[in-house]
């Protein structure tokens, strides 16, 4: 069955092949087209349903009067009103019809339609559908009614349009709206035919449920030419199965049946030369088609933002993208016939989309694969978005993979998260501020009073010591009491320890103060705020942060006071940056297994820009290492001390800033990171 929703050239094809045989072994004009409307009617389906498309196939003929039986001479009569003025008055006779009722399929029960008079041209342009079947063919009403010799023979030569209706409902080319045309589901109307020898007009009527479009209409051209070979052996003799003595035509393959005329052998002939060249412009046409529809593809699959991979039934690349190129770093050349494993990391193979398509392990191959990673030409591996897809081709077991780099999202979403996490930061520095400054005020004050007042009781002991003697004579006991009293509470350590112990009290009440501010100026909420900075607030406040954990390594950090630098920054990222590489330094010391080590900061003006550098004596990195160290999710940390993504972070706010980073570094003996600012800042300064 053929699915006239999606009516292809082949099915063209096929068709019309069939439809060509079906006059063979009949023995009459009436029994070849009774068997033309079946095969239409029984192998035109509706779509995935499988039903028959069509509600009702007719195929009708122009016929003159005279040559009609009685009962259609009489049929003819009634609805002409009166008798014919001529004895050869055309009638447009139906032939054969089949349909979805029983009436629909018996000639007899049809009604209005068996033998329709054509008595003029202006009758003809009374009824709607007749005229336009006329005139959308392609032929004049007048060559319909008396055919001039002369234009048989140009007719003979042409092939001929189709009558398209292609919404039925609410058409004033089609009858019976609501009867027929609303009741049972019309959604198109179809007509194909031609000219046989002698003038007789042959026209097939297709009544769809499913809508046409054009191009399939256009499609039923070369299948008029189908069915005129199929009848053209009755064109000259019988036409009604009931009509006097008839004749049989053999299954003559190839050649004409023995008892054709001279005039059906020149039709057949032409019939046959219009037809090549039907299927030949319709060949081309279609090549044409499939030419731009290919360019139009090969243009998108190029043009895609993403990486596309088409694989055969055994997993091998046979067809890619630019961007395919660009992702992978391998050359077209290189992937076409390879195994789209090669794309996947070896550790991630055996659970890969990829590979579950290719050894047939997935049950439905269909759908994204989240949480994957592709495999670079030089090893490195990103993360992408594997989406799989099986192509409906000829070719069984094509599957078409899109796959998206994930790592400017993935950088961007870690942005995002080191985004909330100093936002959360910011909070609680505020709340810190508002908890702790408010008591440490108090604490800071009143440890000014105790101060004064330890001073003064410095004071008075020592006036007591002045007095002593004289207390030891004039009241003994006093005397001893107090000696006791100042032995048990050890005063002579007090008196020399005690403002030493209020002086350090008040460093680590100033400490505490400090902590609470740099950590503020470190993550305020209005990370994105630009102001004019000294870069060295970045390098304290970053410092003050870490300090424990760097005195706990016995690391020593040296700095190199280069005066005043001031720049226009956000701030909060800038400390971030500085953080960052102090961290990283403080872990590659560590990571030589050594106790200690040492960190040196400097900064200094070159013209325009201000430079930040970074060094220490960790172990440093090789050289194959360097250019990747700004890609997100590498590291050279063991697993589980990185996620690979703090210097990307770095690279990224330093970038907006307009300035760059470089770094130098040797295995075994350390690394040099620079950071490069504008004086006048970059993109964040606008």
């Amino acid at each position: 069955m053929f699915d006239l929703s999606r009516f292809s050239l082949s099915n063209m094809i096929e068709c019309g092949a069939a439809l060509r045989r079906l006059g063979r072994n009949e023995r009459s004009m009436e029994g070849a087209a009774e068997r033309i409307v079946r095969h239409l009617y029984d192998h035109l389906g509706g779509g995935r349903t499988g039903e028959r498309a069509c509600a009702l196939v007719r195929f009708f003929k122009t016929h003159p009067y005279c040559e009609l039986d009685p009962d259609l001479q009489r049929v003819a009569f009634e609805m002409l009103g009166r008798p014919p003025d001529a004895p050869g008055l055309k009638c447009l006779t139906l032939l054969a019809t089949v349909g979805d009722r029983p009436e629909w399929s018996d000639r007899e029960q049809s009604r209005g339609h068996r033998a329709i008079p054509l008595p003029s041209e202006e009758a003809i342009l009374r009824a709607p559908m007749i005229s336009q079947l006329i005139e959308q063919l392609g032929l004049e009403v007048g060559t319909v009614l008396q055919p001039d010799p002369d234009v048989l023979l140009d007719l003979e030569q042409r092939t001929f349009n189709v009558f398209h209706v292609p919404r039925a409902r609410g058409s004033p080319f089609v009858p019976a709206q609501v009867e027929f045309v609303a009741r049972h589901g019309i959604e198109s109307v179809l007509g194909f035919g031609g000219v046989l020898p002698g003038g007789d007009l042959f026209a097939v009527i297709l009544f769809s449920r499913v809508p046409i479009p054009r191009a399939t209409a256009d499609l039923f051209k070369p299948l008029a030419l189908s069915i005129k070979l199929a009848v053209l052996p009755f064109a000259d003799g019988p036409v009604f199965a009931s009509a006097g003595e008839v004749h049989a035509v053999g299954d003559n393959a190839g050649g004409s049946p023995p008892n054709e005329s001279a005039s059906r052998v020149l039709s057949r002939t032409a019939a046959l030369e219009q037809l090549l060249e039907v299927h030949e412009r319709s060949v081309l046409e279609q090549a044409g088609t499939l030419e731009e529809a290919l360019a139009e593809s090969r243009q998108l699959l190029e043009s895609a933002p993403d990486a596309i991979v088409i694989t055969d039934g055994q997993g091998r690349i046979v067809r890619l993208n630019r961007r395919t190129e660009g992702a992978f770093g391998y050359t077209r050349e290189e992937l076409l016939g390879r195994p789209a494993e090669l794309l996947v990391p070896n550790g991630f193979r055996p659970g890969h989309g990829a590979a579950a398509a290719v050894n047939g392990t997935r049950p439905r191959l269909e759908g994204r694969e989240p949480d994957l990673y592709g495999r670079r030409k030089d090893g490195g591996r990103f993360p992408i978005d594997l989406t799989l897809s099986p192509l409906e081709t000829v070719d069984a077991g094509l599957v078409i993979g899109i796959i998206r780099d994930l790592t400017e999202r993935r950088r961007m979403q870690a942005v995002l998260i080191q985004a909330e996490k100093l936002a959360s930061l910011g909070l609680l520095s505020a709340g810190v501020a508002h908890e702790i400054n408010n008591p440490l005020a108090y604490v800071a004050n009143n440890l000014a009073v105790l101060e004064r007042d330890a001073h003064c009781l410095a004071e008075v002991l020592a006036a007591y010591d002045e007095a002593r003697p004289v207390l030891a004579v004039s009241n003994p006991e006093l005397a001893d009491r107090i000696d006791r009293i100042a032995k048990a509470i050890d005063l002579p350590y007090i008196r020399a320890h005690l403002e030493r112990m209020v002086s350090r009290t008040r460093h680590g009440v100033k400490r505490i103060s400090d902590i609470v501010q740099n950590l503020r100026m470190f993550a305020r909420l209005d990370q994105a705020a630009v102001d004019q900075v000294d870069l060295q607030q970045a390098i304290v406040g970053s410092l003050e942060l870490i300090w424990g954990q760097l005195e706990k390594r016995h690391i020593v950090v040296k700095q190199q006071d280069g005066g005043l630098h001031q720049v226009v920054c956000a701030p909060a990222q800038i400390n971030q940056v500085v953080l960052n590489l102090l961290v990283n330094a403080m872990q590659a010391i560590e990571a030589t297994g050594r106790d200690g080590g040492q960190i040196e900061i400097g900064i200094r003006a070159q013209g325009d820009e201000v430079i930040l550098e970074v060094a220490d004596d960790g172990c440093g990195m090789p050289a194959e290492d360097l250019p990747r160290i700004f890609d997100p999710f590498f590291t050279t940390k063991p697993m589980g001390q990185g996620t690979g993504l703090g210097l990307a972070i770095s690279h990224s706010i330093v970038a907006d800033h307009g300035g760059r980073i470089e770094v130098e570094s040797t295995p075994d003996r350390g690394s040099r990171f620079r950071i490069i600012l504008p004086v006048g800042g970059g993109r964040q300064g606008q």
